[in-house]
């Protein structure tokens, strides 16, 4: 997706956004809806794609569309298929049932079909002939065979609607705007990658997510000598390249991983693929190149027979057990990586994401201690004393995303559906937006303990009219008053319980997106001037 900042002399700025698949959608609500920046979305195609595409969304694009848009949020877990129908169940014996023509570059042919059983993806790992489109060999009718012959039934009816093939690339781009800051690629059209793991629209959503209200904070409160705001979106590469960077390093990782799975079996393309791309293949003609190709697979999968009787047969039963071994111990494809999804920081370098085995195999730990302050770290006492660390443990940390925890507000919200007064700290910046005089853009969120703000109230300046002030109480005591406006401050204040312990940060400054851009560890560094310089050195 490619989006253009287009600078007019009238009040009202305009983005376009080319492209309107997850990412621009995405995109274009938050400017237009929560931000308040008027969008045009330019999109080629006519109809959505009938491949199956985004298979996997993650925590942390769930926790955006809670926060942005929770009808979809609602409806996507709606048609996620509940807990209790997540359980172990003995699984079909696979085996190779045909073999497809392997030349040129990898790529992936996609059937889709739908069994008794619930609905399936099938894909078939393909070699196209060189300098023909990967569907040219794969004609309607051989397609219906092909599904035929995997489903065990010659007889079977089959609709077929489209035939299509994609190419596994991993790629990031150079640059991800102008030097002018004028155009910005988001999405697709800052990285590809390999789809192991389900990166994708997930990295693409959160690069929206990110962009969105620097570019509405931009527009709303551009930079000038009597306002000197920075302007965020240098940032916006600077964040984002080194995520999408990280997520190359671990999808390539984790395809390589799926990978142990034939290669436990014996039917690994890696020695094939390397062959077909030797000069002395390629001097063959086509027609023999083929003929060899499928000799060879025939011959390199004929020991798969052996799974169907791996009852009376060792060689079966020695291959169902390496499969197992590899899958039981999550050594294959994975698809939980919470230090990867909600886990990564700003401010530190992200490209250094741990992509090692022992990584990888402890992705899917989470662990939260049910009542602690936000910066209270603590380990996980049940893990194996070399996988302490790590056992994803949210923790506050300037650049990161700011942990759950709920806030107990005086009264109930009446913007919520139904009305409560209880709000998640990644809620934050939307429910300060959503209840605040409208300043036509997005709210940074000055977190407080009742101590920082009667400093504040004390402190001469003012902070910008885009930061809101919310002040926690610890426990539900409120013997300390607030005054909701103080004229020094010129703020509403938002004032909250704690429903568990408060943190032990004096203040701390949140991001429109939910980032930590700066913690006060005393209350007296905290002031208007501390905020301001906060506000202008980005995280």
């Amino acid at each position: 997706m490619l989006l253009q900042h287009v600078r007019r002399q009238s009040t009202s700025s305009r983005v376009l956004i080319a492209g309107g698949g997850p990412v621009g959608l995405t995109l274009g609500i938050l400017l237009q809806h929560v931000y308040n920046v008027p969008v045009d979305i330019v999109e080629r195609q006519m109809q959505p794609t009938q491949h199956p595409q985004a298979h996997f969304m993650n925590l942390r694009t769930m926790e955006i569309l809670r926060t942005h848009m929770p009808v979809l949020h609602d409806r996507i877990l709606d048609a996620t298929a509940p807990p209790q129908q997540v359980r172990l169940s003995s699984c079909v014996s696979l085996h190779v049932v045909f073999a497809l023509d392997l030349m040129a570059g990898m790529r992936f042919l996609l059937i889709a079909h739908d069994l008794a059983n619930g609905e399936w993806v099938f894909q078939i790992p393909v070699f196209p002939l060189r300098d023909q489109p990967p569907q040219a060999n794969f004609p309607p009718d051989r397609c219906i065979d092909l599904i035929r012959a995997a489903a065990g039934a010659p007889s079977l009816d089959v609709a077929l609607h489209s035939v299509g093939a994609w190419k596994m690339t991993a790629q990031v781009a150079a640059q991800y705007a102008d030097p002018n800051q004028q155009v910005f690629v988001v999405g697709d059209a800052a990285h590809q990658f390999p789809p192991a793991g389900g990166f994708g629209m997930n990295t693409g959503i959160q690069d929206a997510h990110n962009l969105a209200w620097k570019l509405a904070h931009h527009i709303h409160n551009p930079p000038s000598p009597i306002n000197s705001s920075m302007s965020w979106l240098p940032t916006y590469g600077v964040e984002r390249k080194a995520i999408a960077s990280a997520m190359t390093r671990l999808s390539l990782r984790n395809f390589e991983r799926t990978l142990r799975v034939p290669t436990a079996l014996h039917v690994s393309a890696k020695t094939l693929d390397t062959v077909s791309h030797t000069r002395l293949f390629q001097w063959l003609p086509q027609a023999l190149q083929s003929s060899v190709v499928t000799t060879a697979l025939a011959a390199g999968t004929a020991h798969l027979a052996t799974l169907d009787s791996a009852a009376t047969s060792s060689m079966g039963r020695h291959l169902k057990r390496r499969v197992h071994e590899i899958v039981s111990s999550r050594q294959a494809l994975g698809m939980l990586f919470y230090n990867a999804d909600i886990g990564y920081s700003y401010s530190t370098n992200a490209s250094s994401l741990d992509t090692s085995d022992t990584a990888l195999n402890q992705a899917h730990r989470f662990h939260v201690p049910p009542s602690r302050p936000l910066d209270d770290s603590v380990a996980d006492s049940k893990a194996p004393p070399d996988a302490v660390d790590l056992v994803f443990t949210p923790q506050l940390q300037e650049g990161s995303r700011i942990p759950h925890q709920w806030l107990r507000k005086l009264r109930d919200d009446p913007t919520m559906h139904p009305p409560t007064n209880l709000w998640s700290t990644l809620d934050l910046p939307q429910r300060v937006l959503l209840t605040t005089p409208k300043n036509g853009g997005p709210n940074f969120v000055l977190v407080v303990q009742p101590a920082t703000y009667a400093h504040l109230a004390a402190t001469d300046g003012a902070l910008p009219s885009y930061v809101a002030i919310v002040v926690l109480h610890p426990n539900n005591n409120m013997a300390t008053p607030v005054d909701k406006n103080h004229p020094t401050l010129d703020h509403h204040a938002y004032v909250y319980t704690e429903a568990t312990a408060v943190t032990a940060a004096a203040a701390i400054l949140v991001r429109p997106d939910g980032h930590v851009a700066r913690i006060w560890s005393q209350a007296t560094d905290v002031s208007p001037a501390s905020v301001h310089t906060a506000m202008s050195s980005g995280v």
